[in-house]
C-alpha cells in the first residue's frame, strides 16, 4: 500500500461500513469503495455507504452484480 496511488476497497457488511470509514481515513490515499446496487443478505449498498458518511472520504461505485460474493473478471 505504501507505493499505491489509489486503493480499491470492496464493502462487505452494511453494519461494518461505519468501521470501514474509520479505517479508510487512516489510508490517506484515494479510495474507491465498491458496493451492491440492491440489498442482498446484509451487503452494503450505496445508501448504506452514504448513511455511514463514506461519501465524505471515498468515491463510491457499484460492483455491477447482484450475486452473493464478488465476481472478479480477469
Amino acid at each position: 500500500m505504501k507505493n499505491a496511488k489509489s486503493i480499491p476497497y470492496i464493502g462487505d457488511n452494511a453494519g461494518e461500513s461505519v468501521f470501514d470509514k474509520i479505517l479508510i481515513e487512516e489510508f490517506r490515499k484515494p479510495v474507491t469503495y465498491v458496493v451492491r446496487d440492491v440489498p442482498l443478505i446484509n451487503d452494503v449498498t450505496f445508501e448504506d455507504a452514504i448513511s455511514s458518511g463514506l461519501d465524505d472520504v471515498v468515491e463510491i461505485i457499484s460492483s455491477g452484480s447482484s450475486a452473493p460474493g464478488t465476481i472478479l473478471i480477469m
